[in-house]
């Protein structure tokens, strides 16, 4: 059974209208094709104009609206008809009146130059008999659409409207020689408004023209031009052929629909209607955002993206490594150590600012001059901890006793001194020197810490965007390891403090064969520069407690530097490598061993599916059947 069903597609002013367009995508019209006729029709125009904001009943008004954008398709559906699409585009006009206005103009002229663009449009250019050709603009816009007039067929009609005599100039461009086009002309008799209303069928129409053209002087024309029937077959013949032309293309454009709708199709996964599709999608997801975090951590796709992408977090967390030690070995100490002619050693007083200014001003001068708000935060962090470290360094100095290495050792020595004898030295005293000396490094850990770990955020951010399309279920599934990833983090703090408590509570000790060289050499030099004083000098020295002070002095500075690089390294590979970025860290969590200790209730919470994604996925698997239908009829042509 044959049905009849519209619909009307919203135009350009109606897409801009939520509201309007809703409205006109709500409308639909079915029936039989055997109940479809002029009165049904009738009313389906009524309809659709009221909805598309054409009231017939408001033409006499100059507000009323005459044309709309919008279109009204009419679909007869039945395995006996063609698939074929006829487009009614309304007829040009010049002049406004008071139903016709210049906006009217406007919009008419750019709906007929959209269809008449389209190279798979037959354009059909009617003539009504009566006009002057010259007056007729449409085929001035067909020649510029279709120069080469391989899809253009021109018809005149209401020959039977041109007054006795006048037929002259009609039969010229009828005959193909006023205006010459490659398909030549047709000429055809409609039903007048009176025969329609008089009931006259489309057979009577039929045997009507047939006599009509019989006559002189239409009996001049070739036969297969004249009459509806004889169009209809022509046209038949011309869709055919330019059908097989435009079939490559056509192809090729169905399958890149085929490709997307496969594609997209892709992205949002089978429908998850129950715990084992629920599980496989949270697994699909898991496994690839696994795959993906290995390999930005290993660089492995750093290459191809912009040097301040959150997810280069390998290049990002170098970085800040590298400011981190920098930091520390130019910020560390609270005092600076001395040079063994008795001078202040400054050699790393003055911090390198290479890798973090350098940085920030190579961005910053990038081509266009801005940088993403993203990567200007990450870029920050890394300027920001020169900015902290120098406030830091310049809060411990404040707070500081006497700022001269050696008058600090001496007041230290003396006030801390224990049961043992004049000139040795107490162990705890060189302890407490070393913690007081090293005290800074706590607080550039723990910032250092804090800056990984908004690298670390922003790289989860945006990978979990990257491999979750679906906003809402990313979102549920960051709320459900947000405590997780609180843990996660708090438990690198604790680790932290755990590691700077080994450093800096009980002895100092070391293997490092660094210290131990440093302080035999030291010695030695200290011991050739008394060899050239003087007997009474040495013998002040002594006094003085000079050679206690030196001898710690140097202790100091042999160890300093020696438990600073372990610290950094410590640091680094324990809490940064092992808590923020291995396993269980805050970008280890969404896997797959996470997904399998899931509840079925929880799956459900988490991968529920919106009336929008359920929508989204039948429109797409209903125009992946299409195409993959269109495309094997056209292959069979």
């Amino acid at each position: 059974m044959a049905i009849v069903r519209a619909t009307i597609l919203p135009g350009p002013t109606s897409i801009r209208n939520e509201t309007l367009k809703r409205s006109i995508q709500s409308f639909e019209y079915t029936c039989n094709e055997s109940d479809f006729g002029h009165r049904e029709l009738q009313e389906l125009l009524s309809r659709a104009g009221k909805v598309m904001g054409i009231d017939a009943e408001g033409y006499e008004s100059i507000a009323s609206k005459r044309f709309s954008d919008d279109i009204l398709k009419i679909e007869l559906a039945a395995r006996h008809h063609h698939h074929l699409t006829i487009v009614d585009i309304p007829g040009l006009f010049h002049n406004p009146t008071k139903n016709q206005t210049d906006e009217d103009k406007v919009l008419i002229r750019k709906l007929i130059q959209h269809y008449l663009n389209d190279p798979r449009t037959i354009i059909i250019a009617v003539m009504n008999g009566y006009n002057n050709l010259a007056t007729q603009e449409v085929f001035k816009m067909a020649r510029k659409a279709d120069p080469e007039g391989k899809r253009t067929v021109g018809v005149i009609t209401r020959c039977d409207d041109i007054p006795a005599g006048d037929e002259h100039e009609v039969l010229q461009i009828a005959a193909n020689k006023l205006e010459f086009l490659r398909h030549g002309w047709f000429v055809v008799k409609n039903r007048s408004t009176k025969e329609t209303r008089e009931g006259v069928t489309l057979e009577q129409r039929q045997q009507r023209e047939e006599d009509f053209f019989r006559r002189d002087p239409w009996n001049t024309l070739k036969p297969d031009q004249i009459g509806v029937e004889n169009l209809k077959i022509f046209l038949g013949r011309l869709l055919y052929r330019h059908i097989q032309g435009e079939l490559p293309k056509l192809a090729e454009e169905i399958g890149r629909i085929i490709m997307v709708s496969r594609e997209k199709l892709e992205e949002l996964g089978d429908a998850r209607v129950d715990a084992y599709r629920q599980r496989e999608y949270l697994a699909m997801l898991a496994k690839d955002y696994e795959t993906q975090v290995t390999r930005y951590l290993k660089g492995e796709m750093g290459q191809i993206l912009d040097k301040n992408n959150p997810l280069k977090i390998r290049s990002h967390v170098q970085r800040l490594n590298d400011e981190f030690a920098a930091s520390i070995k130019d910020r560390g100490h609270t005092r600076l150590f001395k040079t063994l002619d008795g001078l202040d050693d400054d050699v790393t007083s003055d911090p390198p600012d290479v890798r973090t200014r350098d940085d920030v001003s190579d961005v910053e001068s990038d081509a266009g001059g801005e940088v993403p708000d993203d990567a200007r935060s990450t870029l920050h962090n890394f300027r920001d901890l020169e900015n902290e470290a120098q406030s830091i360094y310049q809060d411990s100095l404040q707070a500081l006793g006497p700022r001269d290495m050696y008058a600090w050792i001496r007041e230290t020595y003396h006030t801390s001194r224990g049961p043992e004898l004049k000139g040795i030295i107490n162990p705890y005293v060189v302890v407490e020197l070393f913690r007081e000396q090293a005290k800074n490094w706590r607080e550039f850990g723990r910032r250092h810490i804090n800056a990984v770990a908004e690298v670390v955020r922003r790289f989860n951010l945006e990978l979990f965007s990257k491999v979750i399309k679906e906003d809402r279920v990313r979102g549920r599934i960051m709320m459900a390891i947000a405590r997780a990833t609180y843990e996660s983090i708090k438990g690198a703090y604790s680790l932290f403090d755990e590691l700077v408590e080994d450093e800096f509570t009980g002895i100092l000790q070391t293997v490092d064969e660094d210290y131990i060289e440093k302080r035999e050499a030291a010695r030695m030099e200290r011991i050739r520069l008394r060899q050239s004083m003087s007997l009474e000098d040495v013998m002040a020295a002594h006094k003085r407690d000079d050679v206690i002070v030196e001898d710690i002095h140097d202790i100091l500075k042999a160890y300093y530097p020696v438990a600073m690089k372990r610290f950094i390294a410590t640091i680094n590979l324990q809490v940064i490598e092992r808590r923020l970025l291995g396993e269980n860290s805050p970008i280890r969590l969404f896997k797959t061993e996470y997904i399998v200790r899931l509840t079925d209730e929880e799956l459900h919470n988490l991968t529920r599916e919106d009336l929008q994604v359920i929508n989204t996925r039948k429109e797409l698997q209903s125009q992946l059947d299409r195409a993959t239908e269109a495309l094997m009829a056209a292959n069979s042509i």
